[in-house]
């Protein structure tokens, strides 16, 4: 059976197969950023260990930065940390690109850049948008604190393999339709989370015809698609995008390394665990109205009217917090337009020893305290509330809203 481009780089680089599913993985290039290299260095300088491959590790200071000339970071708390991320490299013999240099800039773009991630190589960063490196071939995934220490300390790392999926962008691009329209176009369809748990390859020729910076574009939102991994299987437009780059290779090992690079492209008989076919033909510029990259529509649609929550059943509670959820439940069942009414329709006075009492106003809002209160002023008075109306007891027990559906299903 033929295997995928992730299965093919994966297995490069499976160390060990451990218990449980885990595998343990080497890791081509780490990179490093002001946000959180300095205290992994630092953690790793207090257990007592080195850094196992500081020639596989690099670090950008990117995330604490402005962007004005002689810029140093944007608060002094962010002064502190890539002054630290400067010295701590220094120390462990790490390259830094530093502000000053030329090679500076947003850590996930600059590896590609330079020539750092390679086709078919693993790329890890503390930053969820290291998948960006998988338009040139290389599996490319974000890590946590801990596994910084861990890549530094050992340039391995434990990983369960996650299941593949491929996505198909058929047909030609419309004039005005971009990378990003499609990698929004399909997150619209399969929602916000589809990709949680896979490996995500973009295939087909709308792909094959973009260039490289708009496949690190499909690559680096396959995050928003809930995926760790995107990849791009390489071609000749990967090959001639990386020659002369700075850490690439050169010459005769250039030539070499594009050989075993064209070998990366998934069989025809490999079998994904799922398989999503889009026709780029039919896409229009994308646009997103809500708070989730799944609101996404085309320029030409109408926003949709959003869902209804569907009511769940309350559970039972009991002392304060029954109290407390029934004055929730009052205002959404309104409740308290009941209790306005019966206040409104109150006479206007109440003899009481022969007295005329007039009316109180109505409260414009069913506040515990103002209800505590005239409880409390009519137990001193020596009066004893009315009951209150059934369709107000009804309403309070959370039972009159479930009557009247029952009468409109029938």
């Amino acid at each position: 059976m033929g295997r995928t481009l992730f299965e093919k780089v994966w297995d490069e680089h499976v160390v060990a197969r451990l218990e449980g599913g885990a595998e343990l993985v080497h890791v081509d290039r780490h990179l490093l950023h002001d946000l959180g290299g300095a205290q992994a260095l630092a953690e790793l300088r207090a257990r007592g260990l080195a850094v196992r491959n500081p020639e596989l590790t690099f670090a950008v200071p990117d995330h604490l930065v402005g962007t004005e000339p002689g810029r140093r970071g944007t608060r002094d708390w962010a002064v502190a940390l890539v002054d630290a991320l400067r010295d701590e490299c220094a120390r462990a013999g790490i390259r830094h690109f530093d502000l000053d240099s030329e090679n500076q800039g947003i850590v996930h773009v600059v590896a590609p850049e330079l020539g750092l991630s390679l086709p078919g190589a693993l790329v890890v960063c503390g930053d969820s948008h290291t998948c960006t490196n998988g338009a040139l071939g290389a599996i490319g995934f974000g890590i946590g604190a801990s596994e910084l220490v861990q890549v530094l300390a050992t340039q391995c790392l434990v990983q369960k393999r996650p299941k593949t999926m491929r996505v198909r962008f058929e047909g030609e691009l419309a004039r005005g339709v971009f990378a990003k329209d499609m990698i929004l176009a399909l997150i619209g369809r399969l929602g916000a989370a589809a990709g949680t748990g896979y490996a995500v390859e973009y295939a087909g020729p709308a792909v094959a015809a973009l260039d490289m910076e708009a496949r690190m574009t499909l690559c680096n939102l396959s995050v928003e698609l809930g995926a760790r991994i995107g990849m791009v299987a390489p071609d000749e437009t990967t090959f001639s995008w990386l020659a002369g780059r700075p850490f690439a290779p050169q010459g005769a090992a250039f030539e070499r390394a594009v050989e075993h690079w064209r070998t990366l492209a998934s069989d025809a008989d490999a079998r994904f665990d799922r398989e999503v076919v889009v026709d780029c033909a039919a896409l229009s510029p994308q646009v997103t109205w809500g708070t989730s990259p799944e609101d996404t529509i085309g320029v030409d649609e109408t926003i949709p009217v959003p869902r209804r929550r569907r009511k769940t059943r309350r559970a039972r509670l009991h002392g304060p917090s029954r109290r407390r959820a029934h004055r929730r439940n009052a205002h959404r069942s309104r409740l308290h337009r009941l209790v306005h009414q019966r206040a409104a329709f109150r006479p206007s006075h109440r003899r009481r020893g022969g007295k005329a009492r007039p009316r109180r106003k109505a409260c414009r809002r069913p506040g515990r305290a103002r209800l505590d209160a005239r409880q409390a002023r009519r137990r001193a008075r020596g009066t004893r509330r009315n009951p209150p109306r059934r369709r107000v007891r009804m309403a309070r027990a959370g039972l009159f809203d479930v009557r009247r559906r029952k009468r409109r299903a029938r």
